[in-house]
């Protein structure tokens, strides 16, 4: 099997896809949860740094927000920092914006921290 067929499985693992059982056995994608969640708290974790007042205004929803913004914006880059690029994008979003119910300026207030 080709590493970048595994490595496709992975990422659909991650972003909630249904998977290839042949490729990822159940105990492989129970073992892949344990790392999601590490990846999910290191982008909290940056996340709150980079956009400190967006933060407290959604820290309520903040890591179901998280877990969306992984999903929908996965990184294409290997600089770590560069991994928060998007988030203005998400809160831009009408259908994020309906579900939060947070003021309209958001992703502006949001682009402003990440500038």
């Amino acid at each position: 099997m080709a590493l970048y067929q595994i490595q496709q499985e992975i990422l659909k693992s991650m972003q909630g896809q249904e998977t290839d059982p042949q490729t990822l056995p159940a105990k492989t994608q129970e073992e892949l949860s344990i790392y999601y969640s590490l990846v999910l708290s290191s982008l909290s974790s940056l996340m709150q740094n980079i956009y400190p007042l967006c933060y407290k205004i959604l820290e309520p929803s903040w890591n179901e927000l998280m877990i969306q913004y992984q999903n929908k914006y996965p990184s294409k880059s290997a600089v770590y920092n560069k991994l928060a690029a998007d988030f203005h994008k998400l809160l831009a979003e009408p259908a994020v914006q309906e579900k939060y119910n947070y003021p309209n300026y958001l992703s502006e207030l949001a682009l402003y921290e990440w500038t």
